[in-house]
């Protein structure tokens, strides 16, 4: 799958708006706002996150990975999606 940065950023973006973030004010959600600090993030958003990014980029999360700074932010995860899919090219 060939997506560029910005594209990435914005679906991680609208996911995390969409199903997590919720009555929250999405002016809040910048880029590297951490989302644990917004109270947007627990370990079944973790989850939800991991789903959205298998399903939406085919790949797998690996156990590894699940790390605050894979997860941390819409750029932490931006980034991190950027690695796999750069690393299955």
């Amino acid at each position: 799958m060939t997506l560029d940065a910005p594209d990435v950023r914005a679906d991680v973006r609208g996911f995390v708006l969409d199903n997590l973030l919720l009555a929250r004010d999405p002016a809040a959600l910048t880029d590297d706002a951490s989302l644990v600090d917004l109270g947007v993030i627990d370990s079944t958003a973790v989850l939800e996150i991991v789903v959205f990014l298998e399903e939406r980029y085919a790949f797998k999360v690996r156990e590894a990975d699940l790390l605050p700074e894979n997860f941390g932010s819409v750029a932490a995860i931006s980034a991190y999606v950027a690695r796999r899919l750069a690393e299955a090219a």
